[in-house]
Order: C-alpha cells, then structure tokens, then sequence
C-alpha cells in the first residue's frame, strides 16, 4: 500500500532547525526506514530526511537545517514519504512560521531563551508553553542625616519581586516590561521603590526602599521583597517592611534603641532581611533565590545591606545583586547589580555626602524560554 499521510502536527519554522514534526496516516511500515521529502517555497532542489515509522500510522521527523535555513515565512512546502517498500505517497501542504522574536536569543539545549534586559515586546507565531523568570526592580537604601550626631544606620532596600512559572501565550504580541531600580537620595529619607516588571498579565512587584534616619529611624518600606528599616537613636524599635507573597520576603528590623543601632537588611526572593544587631552592626540583606532558566545557575533578587551607626561592621548584600550598606568614614553603600533586581545599601551617619547617601537599587529582568521541538 502506498503511504497515506492524513495530518500533520509541528512547524517548519524559517532559519529555526531542530523543531520536529508528526506524520499521521497510513501505510507507513512500522520501524522499516523511508524517507521524508521537502519540496516547495525556496527549497530547489528538495530535500530528502530518512526516518523510522513509530508504527503504520504515525512518524517523527526532525526539520533539518538545510530546510529551515532555505524557506522563508508564510511558503507553503509539500511533505511526502516514501516507505521502506519504495512506495511514494501523496504530498501533504504546511505553512511555515516566523521564529518568535524579542529580548537577546540564546539557546541551551532544545530550549529557546529570550533576555529581556529593558522593555520590549515578545512576538509568539504560534501559541506554545513558556516558562518565564519575572525579577522586578529592587528598592534603594535609605539615606541618612549624618552629623556623627549617634543617630542609627539606614535600612537596605528590598529585592525585587521574583516570578517563576509556566503559561502557554496565544500566537500574538506580548508586552514585556522590565522595572528600573529604585532611585537612592542623600536627604534622610527612605530609598525610592523599584519599578514592576512583568510578562504579559505576570507581574512582580518593584522591591521596598529603605527605611532612612532623620535623627529617628523609619520602618522599611513594603514591596516584592521589603527594605529594612533604619536605625533610631531613641526609644522606638523599627520594623521592616513587607515582602509579597509568592514573590519576595520581610526586611529586617533595625537594632535596638541604642544610639548608633545599626539598619535592617532589605529582604530576598529566597530570605529575610536581617534584623540588625543591638549595637553597631548593619543587618545583612537577605539571599535572593538560584535558578536555572538561561542555561546556567545563577541568582537573583538579593536583599541591600543595612549601614551602621558608627564603627565598619556594615551590612552585607545579599547574594543576586544585594549591595552592602556604608560604614562611616570608611565606605559608601553599594547599588545593587544592573538586571538583577537587587536592592541598594542603606547609608551612613557621616559627614561625607557620598556616605550618607542611600544607593540605588538594581534594575530587573524578564526571561523566557520554550523548547523549540513543541513549535
């Protein structure tokens, strides 16, 4: 019997080899090898792929790249198949599609992974399942008075917020949107929020400045993940501000009622912010969260580090872009990394401008990724 083929499921994406496609029909002799014909559109001449039937009724092929790479979108190519009996059926007609586009494109693997380092758009010709990383922008420390007059250390801000998951878009155009850091300040005041990032209707929410310290302490400002807060020279015991669940975690509260109490860490995708110690010593920001959606491991979304009052013992950024806080008359804080959604260190009480200044927070990022053989 000559082989019948009745349907087709896959794409022939244009300069995208890799992708595969499944013949069903008929007559195709089960695990004998034949041959997959390409022909149309630009191929001249056609293109011949052997392939194994899984059974009578069905094939898989793999489009090589001496046909992805010769087509063009919107051709009409004919496939047919020869079985092992050297019977040829009748040819069946497919559309071949544009690669979807948007963001720096790198591969790993079968997957496809789209960057998004600013906003953009993401343009899908064919509706398929996507993971997704969302990492908002990350809040800035908060400033500080300065004076050496023994008020506390500022707050780190928050991370920004982090969104993981799996949805399938339509075949369309999708609006990506990736928030800026946080701005820090040099006035006392808390360090400005991130800005949201989001993939379509997923959004994560920008990251919690840090509380600042204007002789008083504040409490750290609520976000993806929360700033710290900053230290006070009184009474009154400072809190961090507030994560978003699924998203981020606390900032840490300030240290005790000591003057020279020391500022919270801002929180982390993966941790709280550290509470400061009851003395001289910034609070940690918390660790951000690993994840392997580019390829490779890394981290993101870590928590900016409280500053001191007095003395070095500064806070630490928390890994994925945190920035460590000021330490007086021997550091400024850090801002956090650029596309890490990291949050800013808290300033110190100093003299020196540049110490008492609450940095920025890092900008996020939006990564998406599909594997290519579903197209």
């Amino acid at each position: 019997q000559a082989p019948v083929i009745s349907s087709i499921s896959g794409s022939i994406v244009a300069n995208l080899s890799g992708t595969t496609l499944t013949l069903t029909g008929q007559g195709f002799i089960a695990s004998a090898q034949g041959v997959v014909n390409f022909s149309g559109g630009s191929l001249n001449p056609s293109k011949n792929v052997n392939a194994t039937p899984s059974s009578d009724t069905s094939i898989t092929v793999t489009v090589p790249s001496d046909v992805a790479n010769n087509v063009n979108s919107g051709e009409t190519i004919t496939i047919k198949f020869t079985n092992s009996a050297g019977l040829i059926g009748s040819g069946i007609n497919t559309t071949v599609i544009a690669a979807p586009s948007g963001g720096s494109i790198t591969t790993s693997g079968n997957y496809r992974i789209h960057t998004f380092t600013s906003s953009s758009n993401f343009v899908l010709t064919k509706s398929i399942a996507c993971e997704y990383l969302v990492v908002a922008g990350g809040g800035a420390g908060g400033a500080n008075d300065g004076g050496q007059d023994f008020s506390g250390g500022s707050g780190g801000g928050g991370a920004g917020g982090y969104r993981t998951g799996t949805i399938t878009p339509s075949a369309n155009t999708h609006t990506v949107t990736v928030g800026g850091g946080g701005s820090g300040n040099n006035s006392a005041a808390a360090g400005g929020d991130g800005g949201n990032s989001a993939f379509g209707s997923i959004v994560s929410g920008g990251g919690g400045g840090g509380g600042g310290v204007n002789t008083d302490g504040s409490n750290g400002r609520n976000g993806g993940s929360g700033g710290g807060a900053g230290g006070d020279d009184g009474s009154t015991l400072y809190t961090g501000g507030s994560g978003t669940s699924g998203q981020g975690n606390n900032g840490g509260n300030a240290g005790g009622s000591n003057s020279n109490a020391g500022g919270g860490g801002g929180g982390g995708a993966g941790a709280v912010g550290e509470t400061a110690a009851n003395g001289f010593a910034g609070g940690d920001g918390g660790a951000g969260a690993v994840n392997s959606i580019n390829g490779s491991s890394a981290v993101w979304a870590g928590g900016g580090g409280g500053s001191v009052g007095a003395g070095g013992d500064k806070g630490l950024g928390g890994s994925g872009g945190g920035g460590a806080g000021a330490a007086r008359n021997a550091s400024n804080a850090v801002a956090g990394g650029t596309n890490t959604g990291g949050g800013g260190g808290g300033g110190a009480d100093s003299n020196v401008t540049s110490e008492k200044a609450g940095a920025n927070g890092g900008s996020g990022i939006v990564i998406v990724r599909y594997d290519i053989t579903n197209l």
